[in-house]
């Protein structure tokens, strides 16, 4: 069961009338039963928090302002806790498998790190992956910890065991919003492609067909400066990556 935004025309729940939602779903549900609650308090730009401690006393009058950004954060953070709680209180914590994760972070940016923690029941598999994953990773880690066959059709990686080499791609893409003239071919509203190999972040301009390189901060498993690929060799992978999902590439010379 998922809670997700369904358009203009539906109703809005809060996160707490989600959660209660939940509640009630599993409840009612027959044993085993899988939930995916999708919370947006921390979505953005403009906040709506309950626990105001950070923006206490300010009136919001800007978007992402980071006092009520905080303060979202913090009302994840409880509602997370009000989540474990139920499970407890039913006694299906030790019998659940928890995950945690997100699609982007703020401002919708895709080039900083993203949190994703699992949570295995009896504190299984406990530990820190440094190498890069994807959320495409998680449904192969669930079949994989059921000890059922990944099927072949699945492109993540299970996270469970050894983990790919460090020049694993991770490809991702922006777009213009729909509904705008973009969405002429040869990529229709894709503005750039990004591939993110270690900590090196490639950034492909469809554009203007230049690549863009940064460095991400932080990271667990940086590179050595021998594994780096070339901008020439990431052109390459993307143009190959775009070109197996059937975009004509024709344009994509180097510049």
């Amino acid at each position: 069961l998922s809670w997700q935004i369904l358009g203009n025309d539906a109703p809005m729940l809060d996160d707490s009338e989600r959660i209660a939602e939940w509640r009630s779903f599993i409840e009612a549900s027959p044993q085993p039963f899988f939930a995916h609650l999708h919370l947006m308090g921390t979505h953005g730009a403009f906040f709506d928090p309950t626990l105001r401690h950070f923006s206490e006393g300010i009136e919001q009058t800007d978007p992402w302002m980071t006092d009520f950004y905080d303060d979202s954060i913090l009302q994840f953070d409880a509602h997370v806790a009000d989540v474990l709680q139920i499970l407890k209180d039913r006694g299906e914590y030790e019998n659940t498998l928890i995950i945690i994760n997100s699609d982007h972070g703020s401002r919708w940016r895709l080039d900083r790190r993203l949190p994703l923690l699992i949570r295995f029941p009896g504190k299984e598999h406990v530990g820190r992956i440094t190498w890069n994953t994807q959320r495409v990773d998680i449904a192969p880690t669930i079949v994989d910890y059921l000890g059922a066959e990944v099927p072949a059709w699945m492109t993540g990686h299970s996270l469970i065991g050894p983990g790919p080499d460090g020049r694993r791609q991770i490809f991702s893409f922006v777009s213009t919003e729909t509904g705008r003239d973009s969405e002429d071919p040869p990529f229709y509203n894709l503005q750039t492609v990004q591939v993110a190999v270690g900590d090196r972040l490639y950034e492909l301009d469809l554009d203007t067909t230049e690549i863009r390189t940064t460095r991400l901060d932080g990271h667990t498993d940086p590179l050595e400066e021998s594994e780096v690929q070339t901008v020439a060799e990431v052109r390459q992978d993307i143009v190959r990556h775009l070109s197996a999902h059937a975009y004509d590439v024709s344009g994509l010379e180097a510049p």
